[in-house]
């Protein structure tokens, strides 16, 4: 459930930072000054990373996930989330983690290993900055707001309060990473390494284990492999 939670937030912070891309009180995006901006730093130049996009396979391959995890190949199984562009190595590993039960105690549940990789796009170094940063005060309120008016049955109001407890967290959890391409966040809570070289982010995770350091460790290798095959 908390996963869930977790992606539901991560879309709404999404949904909201566009949602209010006109409103300078809120830090939002004016998209006329940000087009001007795309077209002035020339967004997308890293053409080697584009031609990636529909094609994350082939950005880091099958051997260089077994190589990187020491992970069997039996195990393997990709996933190719079509609607959002999602890809992943999963592995079966027999890994457990906690997952409440719905009577007060929780359950261990086989969860499967994943190495991440969800977004390749254009993008300048000024909508960087804006969309990867811990959130503002003012922000965080209204999304949280925003995120009560959506969901007003009464009996989701835990659910509500999960959700905006987990998104003030993510949106607090970015973390400036230097010496990786021309900027780069990590985001401690989410597990998200967003890289930014040559006017292209691209974004990887991977969630192998319950220590948080092992699972950031793997996400800035992928992102070396990407950096490395695309100068």
């Amino acid at each position: 459930m908390k996963i869930q939670l977790l992606l539901i937030s991560l879309s709404f912070l999404a949904f909201i930072s566009c949602k209010e891309n006109k409103n300078p009180e809120m830090g939002g995006i004016d998209l006329e000054s940000v087009q001007k901006k795309v077209e002035s730093k020339s967004a997308g130049d890293n053409s080697c990373l584009l031609a990636y996009a529909d094609d994350k396979e082939k950005l880091i391959t099958e051997d260089e996930i077994l190589n990187l995890s020491g992970f069997s190949k039996d195990k393997l199984k990709i996933y190719q989330g079509k609607a959002l562009g999602n890809f992943a190595y999963e592995f079966k590993n027999g890994r457990k983690t906690k997952k409440e039960s719905g009577i007060g105690g929780t359950l261990d549940v086989e969860t499967l290993d994943r190495f991440s990789i969800d977004e390749i796009k254009p993008m300048t170094e000024e909508e960087f900055k804006q969309h990867y940063r811990p959130a503002s005060d003012e922000e965080l309120d209204y999304a949280k707001d925003a995120v009560k008016k959506e969901v007003k049955e009464e009996s989701t109001e835990g659910l509500t309060d999960d959700m905006t407890n987990i998104m003030g967290a993510v949106a607090e959890g970015e973390r400036r990473v230097n010496n990786m391409g021309d900027l780069a966040v990590y985001n401690i809570v989410s597990g998200e390494l967003k890289v930014l070289t040559k006017g292209v982010m691209f974004r990887v995770s991977a969630n192998v284990s319950g220590d948080d350091n092992v699972n950031q460790k793997y996400a800035f290798e992928m992102a070396e492999i990407i950096l490395n095959k695309c100068k």
